[in-house]
């Protein structure tokens, strides 16, 4: 299932008849220091993710340009461990 934030808050992801575990979220930066400029919707992906998937979803995030201050960011706004969280 491919689908951008902003569609997701929209989707009715029961109609697919299975349960989501695991998100990749692209461009994951957008959701700390960019998101109120750029894409909103990535303000609130991590509780969409969570309301509407459930707190169990995994979360995976992918980024090029993120300085370790919004790293950490990233970390504390989808539950992920910081450092161990990070793959660079």
């Amino acid at each position: 299932l491919f689908i951008t934030p902003e569609r997701l808050f929209m989707e009715d992801l029961s109609k697919f008849g299975r349960k989501i575990s695991m998100v990749c979220v692209d461009e994951i930066h957008c959701s700390s220091e960019w998101s109120h400029n750029f894409r909103p919707a990535y303000l609130v992906l991590h509780e969409m993710i969570k309301e509407k998937l459930g707190p169990e979803t995994r979360v995976i995030g992918l980024t090029a340009p993120a300085t370790k201050a919004a790293q950490q960011q990233i970390c504390e706004i989808f539950d992920i461990d910081f450092p161990e969280g990070i793959v660079t």
